[in-house]
């Protein structure tokens, strides 16, 4: 897939996307990937950095929050008005900017940290991704990104919420009454059972860090 076209399917996923994830549906990244993600970033709180593949920016507000400042980049100008909007509501001087990871629009050695919350492996390239990042990277910076396990990536997979193996269907869903599919929220969910369990908002990721030396 050329960067062109993921930025178009990007682009037409995005709206749903936003409604979705700021209605709480985003489980995994809410309750798992980024409280697990920020736990392993160092401290940032003087340094300035660049958030790859911001989506709708509700990561890149969390982490300015650690961070002196902070750019959120993406391809899909819709996610970028959106956090736009979202600045301009409680602004916390973050800038965002549309582009592409493959050609970063900022100058070498720039910034002191680059990140990617779940981002790096929807990049149609990702070593270029890493190369720009590289590039952009003062010395002594690093680079940290969380990306999909392989292990939730198999053909068929079923989410089993507990020792009582009650199972339901991947990805779960429920429907809205637009008729719009939906990830569950918390309340979407089976009851809690006594007895070990499964991570019931499980997400396998593996999460990397490099520095520039």
């Amino acid at each position: 897939m050329s960067d062109r076209e993921a930025a178009q399917r990007w682009e037409a996923n995005a709206p749903a996307w936003i409604e979705l994830s700021r209605a709480g549906y985003d489980v995994y990244r809410d309750l798992v990937n980024t409280p697990a993600f920020l736990a392993m970033l160092p401290d940032v709180s003087t340094s300035s950095g660049l958030d790859l593949g911001c989506g709708e920016g509700h990561n890149t507000r969390l982490l300015r929050r650690r961070a002196g400042r902070v750019v959120g980049l993406d391809v899909s100008r819709t996610f970028v008005d959106a956090a736009r909007a979202e600045e301009a509501a409680d602004p916390l001087g973050i800038r965002y900017l549309q582009g592409s990871a493959h050609h970063l629009p900022l100058r070498s050695r720039s910034v002191d940290f680059v990140v990617g919350f779940m981002s790096l492996m929807d990049i149609p390239d990702p070593a270029a991704a890493l190369a720009e990042s590289h590039r952009v990277l003062r010395s002594g910076g690093f680079c940290q990104f969380s990306i999909v396990h392989p292990l939730t990536l198999t053909p068929v997979r079923k989410w089993v919420t507990d020792a009582t193996a009650i199972e339901w269907p991947w990805p779960p869903v429920v429907t809205s009454r637009t008729g719009r599919s939906k990830r569950p929220g918390p309340s979407a969910l089976p009851p809690r059972t006594s007895g070990p369990r499964s991570g019931r908002f499980g997400s396998a990721t593996t999460a990397g860090r490099w520095r520039d030396g």
